[in-house]
């Protein structure tokens, strides 16, 4: 049996990348978490080695404004090799170390949310101010509606 990505997950660019991407402590678009289990944030990282960011998962309502730090799981690769790191115990906040050319995964599960709040974002606060060239992907699975056409996930 064929396996069709796209009709399993929505995949989405949820911060793109630009050449300093920490600079205003951005937040991706927010994920409607009553419609899918999990989501994976992938920021990618490349120029700009001495730079660092705090990454924090939020959770908020539809009305926004209430966002909550809420706990995930990380794990961290160089861009040179396919293979993550071990997985992080759950945590509140991470840092990245200094260095280009890496990779972050942060996993989000929709089981344990704050009451109310569903939409899901990550947020990024700049701790060492060096421009980074950076984005962020998203991967959200186990999705409530699988198909050809999926429900919209995202938040703006």
């Amino acid at each position: 049996m064929e396996e069709i990505l796209s009709e399993r997950a929505a995949v989405f660019t949820a911060l793109a990348a630009v050449a300093d991407r920490y600079n205003t402590n951005p937040s991706t678009v927010g994920v409607r978490m009553g419609l899918a289990d999990h989501v994976a944030f992938l920021l990618s990282e490349g120029a700009g080695g001495t730079g660092t960011v705090k990454l924090e998962a939020t959770a908020e309502s539809d009305a926004g404004g209430d966002a909550e730090a809420i706990p995930f799981r990380y794990r961290t690769k160089a861009h040179t090799t396919s293979v993550f790191g071990a997985l992080s115990d759950k945590v509140a906040e991470y840092t990245t170390v200094a260095g280009a050319n890496k990779d972050v995964i942060v996993e989000v599960q929709g089981v344990g949310l704050p009451e109310g709040k569903s939409i899901v974002r990550l947020k990024l606060t700049e701790v060492v101010n060096d421009p980074c060239l950076a984005g962020v992907l998203a991967l959200a699975s186990r999705l409530r509606y699988a198909g050809a056409v999926l429900p919209e996930l995202l938040v703006a």
